[in-house]
This record gives structure tokens, sequence and C-alpha cells, in this order.
């Protein structure tokens, strides 16, 4: 397998060297070698591939993009090789190349499809249509985004600060005022989702405080929809990642009845605490120790419930 997909030194990085030595590294591969169902997961930020030579260029859509995947099996009656569904990411992590627009495979294709020479032609084609879609999206991209103009970002700013003092005075009900005045200040800054920069970052920043006034007057389904609007626009927000889990653990897994119902909703606030923990970022210890509290908490409901015939008591009398 090794010397399959090894790479020759001799290569240059303008044109990828085959797998192995054509053509015989295509021999050995049986029908099912590949035959993986797994699907690639995302970590905690949403992009498992970050940081991986291999995906570099691609958009996290392209990653994402179910393609037809050519099997070493061939019938050679309608000299069609066997094919699978796969996605992009799938591909690139186990080596293997575009050979055309939609279908990928490995070095087993070119053996039928033209040889090395076809290959080649191949990977420079692919390399174009990804330039230019890069282009497209850049081009898309700069259309898309909104600025509000620096006057009124101004006044949102200051009215960001009134909100601050009203919030550390205690006074949530105001602050609560003075930060909804903001997002109708502009209409760019009102929807927000096409915002960019430090005018994004405020504006997630303003529905993440006024979450934490909701938390502070325990309106707590109020403040996981503002915490979830924040997250809307930046996912990887710590503040509102604990201020839902809070909303989401104070505001309905302490007043759910059902142990099945507090079991899922309990979860749910677990999941955003563990993604702040792994981010390691100043909110981590808020989130352990909240964490903590909701493992004990769900303890206590189990061990409430053994008795009546659920939790471990149940599996050692089924046993």
């Amino acid at each position: 397998i090794q010397n399959v997909f090894r790479r020759p030194t001799t290569a240059s990085k303008e044109e990828p060297a085959m797998f192995g030595e054509f053509p015989g590294s295509y021999d050995g591969y049986d029908y099912d070698y590949y035959d993986d169902d797994s699907s690639s997961e995302e970590d905690e930020y949403g992009c498992w591939w970050k940081g991986d030579p291999r995906f570099e260029g691609y958009s996290r859509r392209e990653i994402e993009e179910e393609v037809t995947f050519w099997r070493p099996g061939y019938n050679e009656e309608t000299d069609e090789f066997d094919s699978e569904s796969k996605d992009v990411g799938w591909c690139l992590s186990n080596g293997f190349e575009e050979v055309g627009e939609g279908e990928w495979s490995g070095p087993w294709y070119w053996r039928r499809r033209g040889g090395e020479e076809a290959r080649r032609a191949q990977i420079a084609s692919n390399r174009g249509r990804r330039e230019k879609a890069r282009r497209e999206r850049a081009e898309r991209k700069r259309r898309r985004t909104k600025h509000v103009d620096e006057d009124t970002f101004l006044q949102i700013l200051q009215a960001k600060r009134r909100g601050n003092d009203m919030f550390r005075k205690g006074n949530y009900e105001r602050a609560l005022e003075i930060y909804g005045r903001t997002h109708d200040m502009d209409r760019h800054f009102h929807l927000g989702l096409f915002l960019a920069g430090e005018q994004r970052a405020e504006k997630v920043n303003i529905l993440s405080n006024e979450a934490e006034c909701y938390l502070r007057l325990r309106k707590y389904t109020q403040a996981e929809m503002k915490a979830t609007d924040a997250l809307t626009l930046d996912k990887r927000h710590e503040k509102s990642l604990v201020r839902r889990a809070k909303a989401t653990y104070h505001g309905k897994y302490i007043k759910s009845g059902d142990m099945v119902e507090s079991t899922l909703l309990a979860g749910v606030a677990k999941e955003d605490l563990e993604k702040v923990i792994r981010m390691g970022g100043s909110g981590a210890e808020d989130a352990q120790k909240l964490l903590d509290d909701i493992n004990l908490a769900v303890e206590k409901e189990l061990e409430r419930f053994q008795p009546m015939g659920f939790g471990g008591n149940l599996g050692q009398q089924q046993r």
C-alpha cells in the first residue's frame, strides 16, 4: 500500500506525481479494498479539515459536495467502473483525485482512461476550474458584504457603551432597551448577516450582551434566542456558547419533569460547553464549572429514577 501511494521525489510541484509507477500500481486492488461507509465528521469548529494541506484551496461547500466515486471494480461489457456516492472530503482524505467534473477515483481509473498523459491534462483542467471558482466566490463575497457608514457605526458604539453602563449598574431592562435601539440604527446592522470585520463583531457582542441581560432577568427563552442569533454570525463566540448553555440548562432542563427530555436537554447544553472547553479560551474555566454542575445534576436525576427501574439498576436486573 505504501508503494501505491508513494510520490516519487523527482515529481515537480506543478505536476503532482502519479500514484506509484504506471501502470503496475493498479494491480492488487481488491474489489472491496475501499469499502468504507464512514462519513467525515466535523470537529467542534465545524471544519475538521482546517490546517490540513490536502484540503488547501477547497471551500467548505466543495469539501462537503457529493460526488461519484469510481471503484476498482470494472465491467468489461459496459466499459464502466463500479461506483458509489462519496463526498469530496472523503476522497481527499484517502488520497484520491478528481478524474472529471463531479467524478473521483484512484490510480486504477487511468489504466483504462488514457494513462498518465490524460491524468496530467485532467489535473491541469481541475486546477484551472478551481481557480476560476475561487475568483467567483471572492467576487460574490465582495458584492454581498454590506457596510454601515462611519457616523452611524460610531452612534451604535456609543449606544452600546451606554447599554454596558446600565448593565454594570444592574439595570438590565434599561440596558436591553438601549441595546435594542442599535439594531434599528441601520438596516444592514439590523440584519447583520452580511456585515464583516469589526462591524460584524460588534453586532455579535451586542446580541450576546442582550442574552446575558435576559439571563440575569431569568428570561431564559429570550436569552437562548439572543445567544443563538449571535452564534449564527459567529459560531465560535465563547460567551454566546456559554450563555446559550446556561439558558438551556436553567430554563428548560431544571423545569423539565421528564427524565428522557431533561437528559436530552442536558446533552444540548453540554455540547455548547464542550466546544468552549476544547477551544481553550478565556471562557473555558466557566464552561467547565457549569459542565460539572450539569453532570452532577444528571447523575442525581438518574439516581432518583433508579428505584423505579431506570438507570444502572435496570441494566443489572436485565442481565
